[in-house]
């Protein structure tokens, strides 16, 4: 990536592009040093997947649990013609620029209102400096992927949110607990506006 380098889990597994754009319109312009490296996620390519810093990694279910999360908002996305089941009809491009990704926080406080503990624990604090965060209802589309449609019914106290960088490109998130642990997922949606 050109501005970070996230610790990877495993370096031997190819990322699509999709998820690479969508990690590099995350961290842009996120500047780090190396002794803060520390304060970055560790990206788990084999499911997609960012863990907050300072976060343990997911245990074997919870990984399993994800891994349908996210996988199922790409089919659902693919089959609705968007890049992101996030971003969807909030985008005005759709040509597989973007993806979901995968979110894990493990335990804390990242329920509504909130958000702020979510972009920080994602090495995203720069967002928060010239953005607009919008809460929003998520709203699952009618033609949905079986395995995504039961893995949002297991997640609780969902909440979905965007923050606007103040250009073309909207961060958009989707949280909730399964077994009191925090994840989710998140894209980028490309309006003109």
């Amino acid at each position: 990536m050109s501005s970070i380098s996230l610790q990877s889990a495993t370096r031997d597994f190819t990322v699509g592009t999709a998820t690479v754009n969508t990690l590099n319109a995350l961290y842009r312009s996120v500047r780090t040093a190396p002794e803060t490296s520390s304060s970055l996620p560790t990206f788990i390519p084999f499911a997609t997947t960012l863990v907050a810093a300072g976060a343990p990694p997911p245990d074997r279910e919870s990984l399993a649990f994800l891994q349908q999360l996210t996988s199922g908002a790409q089919a659902t996305a693919v089959s609705n013609y968007y890049d992101s089941i996030l971003a969807g009809p909030l985008s005005e491009e759709s040509n597989g620029e973007f993806t979901d990704i995968g979110l894990w926080f493990g335990s804390g406080h990242y329920q509504k209102g909130q958000e702020k503990a979510v972009l920080t624990s994602l090495g995203l604090e720069e967002w928060t400096q010239c953005a607009r965060i919008t809460t929003r209802e998520f709203e699952v589309p009618t033609e949905c992927d079986a395995g995504f449609s039961t893995a949002y019914r297991n997640l609780k106290g969902t909440q979905s949110f965007c923050i606007s960088s103040g250009g073309v490109a909207t961060a958009c998130f989707l949280l909730g607990e399964i077994h009191q642990q925090w994840c989710g997922l998140v894209s980028i949606a490309i309006n003109s506006d």
